[in-house]
């Protein structure tokens, strides 16, 4: 479910409040796993069943024109990344619970800036940063999901052909920051049979939109 609302306090400042709710997914699926390790072809093969949770989301943006060409954006998103948890994986035939999914997630927050220019009647240029805090830290932090904090920039352009035809071009470059990794003995995720992962992560995101609009 989704829904909002927009209101406009003056004339020249337009404000907006979205709300998306968290949906329910039900997996199921076999679990395989080996009975002795010494004999790792031999295996137990259980039909399993759990029930995943995403995040419900807020989000408040405003927009304020400064002139008649010139506009500022910002947008505030709260994602409800701490209700996923801990996932259990149960028996679909006893519901008694055979391990868990320790997520064990934070809340996620994305906070963006940007402009808009009107450059004249048919070309409009936009730029804009964000910083996103990641719902992984370090204390949480393992090799399956090595996320974290990440910095956005993007620029980008519309060109209206006419009043039926227009053309649209972004780019956006994301930055992850500095990214640790460290499975110790006080980490949720450590197993003696495993042993301890001590590293790092780097990682960046090139993301280039183009679109082409008619209208009727």
């Amino acid at each position: 479910m989704t829904a909002g609302l927009t209101f406009k306090p003056i004339e020249s400042t337009e404000i907006g409040l979205g709300y998306r709710s968290a949906m329910f997914t039900k997996i199921g699926g076999n679990l395989n796993a080996a009975l002795n390790p010494a004999a790792p072809t031999v295996v137990s093969n259980t039909d399993v069943d759990t029930t995943l949770v995403t995040p419900d989301m807020i989000t408040l943006s405003a927009k304020h024109s400064i002139t008649e060409d010139i506009r500022v954006l910002g947008t505030f998103e709260w994602t409800n990344w701490s209700r996923l948890k801990q996932p259990r994986i149960t028996s679909a035939a006893t519901g008694a619970e055979i391990t868990s999914l320790p997520f064990n997630y934070n809340d996620g927050f994305f906070l963006a800036l940007g402009g808009e220019y009107d450059f004249n009647d048919k070309l409009t240029l936009r730029a804009g940063a964000a910083y996103e805090w990641s719902p992984i830290d370090e204390e949480i932090r393992s090799a399956r999901l090595p996320d974290n904090n990440r910095i956005w920039v993007s620029g980008g352009a519309s060109y209206e052909f006419n009043k039926h035809m227009s053309f649209d071009l972004a780019y956006t470059h994301i930055f992850g920051t500095d990214t640790d990794i460290n499975i110790d003995a006080s980490h949720q995720d450590y197993s003696a049979t495993k042993g301890v992962l001590a590293g790092s992560v780097d990682s960046s995101v090139d993301i280039l939109s183009a679109s082409f609009r008619v209208r009727f």
